[in-house]
């Protein structure tokens, strides 16, 4: 006994048979491509994307009211972009951008605030910034009336500049 394969059940084959074709050929090309690429591309410098960051001002406007959990976010990633250049070259050319979006984003973030301006007075020798980040954290916490987390750090850096 035969079994008679119908018109409909023999196109439907056709069509799975080139799906799979044009589907193997696609990741193939995709392989090759990414091999390709791979060899004569240049390499991607590690947290190169730093120096995208837009500013805090533009980034408080897109976290959509959720400012403290946006610079949370970005304090994890300051963390990491220090302890990279900290193992690698000593260099930290970016940090006192990536803080002053944090503290942009949340004014009250104090740890940013200790951390950024030590760090960067210490490892960066970017005493300006330091400055800068360490003057910010004094006017904002005594308009807001809290105290910052070490009440003399603002005098004691005002009187060294």
């Amino acid at each position: 006994m035969t079994h008679a394969v119908s018109p409909a059940r023999r196109q439907s084959w056709r069509r799975l048979a080139l799906a799979s074709a044009v589907a193997l050929v696609c990741a193939s090309g995709s392989v090759s491509l990414a091999r390709w690429g791979e060899a004569h591309l240049p390499k991607a410098e590690p947290l190169a994307e730093l120096s995208y960051y837009p500013s805090g001002t533009w980034l408080r406007q897109s976290a959509l009211g959720e400012t403290a959990a946006s610079a949370d976010l970005l304090w994890l990633r300051a963390i990491q972009y220090y302890g990279q250049h900290r193992q690698t070259d000593n260099t930290f050319l970016l940090m006192a951008h990536v803080f002053d979006v944090i503290t942009v984003l949340d004014p009250h973030f104090r740890n940013a605030y200790v951390f950024g301006g030590t760090s960067l007075c210490q490892e960066a020798t970017s005493f300006r910034p330091a400055w800068l980040c360490w003057s910010a954290a004094c006017a904002r916490t005594r308009s807001t009336g809290s105290t910052p987390s070490s009440s003399d750090s603002c005098t004691t850096w005002a009187s060294a500049t």
